[in-house]
């Protein structure tokens, strides 16, 4: 191994590992007291991006298992990115997998859903017209589904029975956005983000797979839930001809 390549992995497991290994600080050159002062300058940079980026899953938690969780994130699934924009979504995908409490896990949810919604690009290999039931709906691209047990977008009171939230990026305001939706219009609104078929097949195929009437007051749900999605620009409009 080179030298170079000692000294990398050195710093590294300084900086990530969990506990701080003294054999890593003399082939990192020495110079205890600096290198503990930059572990502990990383580490705690790590902790407060990832409290930032996810506020509601630090209110779930409190902040010390919050930073207790982050730590053992850096140790177990050290971040991939050279980018920090990205480590709450690495830190997200990470904790899934443990044992977290379903409000902490509801608010994650959210809060990496409006990291995306602020961040994602909508497609622009699409040709987008006016809304028309017969042809195939182009759902923007900020859009995300939830599906929550806890309402963890307002003040986290308990949800009974589980709500279904769009969250999404305003085409005005351009920033983050969220819309209480029924079960139906949930359905709905996860097939035309799938869907190759028209809207009103993708609507009347939610509508049969969670055993919802397609009647009059079916076409009625789907008027309104149109117009406020277009309204809001969670739905650009419908793919050209």
């Amino acid at each position: 191994m080179s030298d170079l390549r000692r000294w990398q992995d050195a710093v590294r497991r300084i900086c990530l590992s969990s506990e701080l290994d003294p054999t890593d600080v003399r082939d990192a050159g020495g110079y205890d007291a600096r290198w503990t002062l930059y572990r502990t300058m990383v580490r705690a940079r790590f902790r407060r991006v990832i409290r930032e980026g996810a506020p509601r899953t630090t209110r779930a938690l409190g902040a010390d298992a919050m930073d207790a969780l982050v730590d053992a994130f850096v140790a177990a699934h050290p971040p991939r990115s050279r980018y920090l924009r990205t480590l709450v979504a690495e830190f997200a995908t990470w904790a899934s997998s443990t044992d977290l409490p379903a409000a902490a896990r509801d608010a994650m949810d959210y809060d990496v859903a409006v990291i995306h919604a602020r961040d994602a690009r909508e497609l622009d290999d699409v040709d987008v017209e006016a809304f028309a039931f017969e042809r195939r709906p182009v759902v923007s691209a900020t859009v995300r589904v939830l599906q929550l047990g806890h309402a963890v977008h307002r003040d986290g009171a308990s949800v009974d029975p589980p709500a279904d939230l769009l969250v999404y990026r305003h085409g005005e305001t351009l920033a983050p956005r969220w819309l209480e939706l029924t079960p139906i219009e949930a359905a709905v609104v996860r097939a035309w983000a799938s869907t190759e078929a028209s809207a009103a097949d993708a609507a009347i195929a939610a509508a049969q797979a969670t055993g919802t009437a397609v009647d009059e007051a079916f076409a009625e749900v789907l008027g309104d839930l149109v117009a406020r999605l277009l309204e809001r620009g969670a739905l650009r409009g419908s793919a050209a001809s």
